[in-house]
C-alpha cells in the first residue's frame, strides 16, 4: 500500500527543503525561501493543489526556543493549508528519522549528505532532509 501514495515532505527552516515522492520515486524537489507566513501558506497550498499528496511530513523542533517558536508558526501555517485539502499531516522527529535511516540519531548534515551522495548527488542538504523524512515514513508504515 505504501508504494502507491504521494508524500509531500517539507524540511522547515529559513530555507525549506521540499520533496515529493510518488510510488517511492522522487518526483520533485526544491528549496524554498519565504519572507512572510502568508507566502509560506500560499506556497504550501500550491504544492498541495499540484501534487495532491496523501500525506504531508513536517519535522517538529526539539531544542532552542527561537527555533521552536519559528517552526511552530510554520507548522501551523502548513497544517492550516493542508486542512483545505483534507490532507493528513504527520509531524516527524528529526532524531528518530536519523536513527532509522542513517543509523544514528545525532547524525550531522555531512552524514546525511554521505548517505544520499550516490542516489541524490544534486539535492541540497535541505532537500536531503526532506527525502530522509519520506524514507523514515516508508520504513515505519
Amino acid at each position: 500500500m505504501t508504494d502507491k501514495i504521494t508524500i509531500l515532505s517539507i524540511d522547515l527552516g529559513k530555507t525549506c527543503g521540499v520533496a515529493v515522492v510518488t510510488e517511492q520515486e522522487l518526483e520533485f524537489s526544491e528549496d524554498y525561501n519565504f519572507k512572510t507566513l502568508l507566502q509560506l501558506q500560499t506556497y504550501a497550498k500550491g504544492l498541495l493543489s499540484l501534487w495532491r499528496p496523501d500525506v504531508v511530513l513536517i519535522p517538529y523542533p526539539t531544542s532552542f526556543y527561537r527555533v521552536i517558536l519559528a517552526h511552530a508558526k510554520m507548522m501551523g501555517v502548513i497544517e492550516a493549508a493542508a486542512e483545505y485539502r483534507d490532507t493528513l499531516v504527520i509531524e516527524v522527529q528529526d532524531s528518530t528519522c536519523k536513527k532509522v535511516v542513517i543509523g544514528k540519531g545525532n547524525a550531522k548534515k555531512e552524514d546525511i549528505a554521505e548517505h544520499y551522495k550516490d542516489k541524490y548527488p544534486d539535492l541540497s542538504e535541505h532537500q536531503k532532509d526532506a527525502v530522509m523524512f519520506v524514507e523514515w515514513y516508508l520504513k515505519s508504515v
